[in-house]
């Protein structure tokens, strides 16, 4: 995908894309279609150049009317589906950038394997201690065999996450 990108920091090298002002070529990437396709839009008014320069557009005006202009003339479904989720796939994409998601059926996989870990090492709790407890008197001693036990478990339990 070729940009057109505007110096904005000459001192740190840094570049901007300048969203109010993209070619026909790369909104017509990012439609997924043509750029004849985007000129023939442009023609009969669906979407509309910036104004400030012969076949540019402003991106979120053009990609805005564009899925106006699919939903309203239902064209082809397939295409109108096949758009719609580009728009929402670069949605994704540019939240996942900006936010770090991830995926609900990820978050809920690497959840259910923590708390089969946590299981696996909560059941063998009492085979742990009942022997020692089973010998105490006193109420603060039990305290504190059942606080190291339980601080023993958060150690075995990070160490079976493997966070790298």
């Amino acid at each position: 995908m070729n940009v057109t990108a505007k110096k904005s920091d000459v001192k740190n090298d840094e570049f901007r894309m300048e969203f109010s002002s993209v070619s026909t070529l790369f909104l017509a990437e990012i439609l997924g279609v043509t750029s004849d396709a985007v000129t023939r839009l442009s023609r009969a008014g669906i979407i509309k150049q910036n104004g400030k320069a012969r076949g540019k557009y402003d991106l979120f005006d053009a990609v805005n009317a564009y899925l106006d202009h699919l939903r309203k003339t239902k064209g082809s479904d397939v295409a109108m589906r096949l758009t719609l989720a580009r728009a929402k796939k670069l949605e994704l994409e540019n939240d996942k950038r900006e936010n770090d998601l991830v995926k609900k059926s990820d978050a809920a996989e690497v959840f259910g394997a923590a708390s089969m870990l946590w299981k696996g090492i909560a059941d063998g709790l009492p085979k742990r201690i009942a022997s020692r407890l089973a010998k105490i008197e006193n109420p603060d001693e039990a305290r504190l065999i059942l606080r190291e036990v339980l601080d023993g478990m958060y150690y075995e339990f990070e160490k079976g996450l493997d966070l790298r």
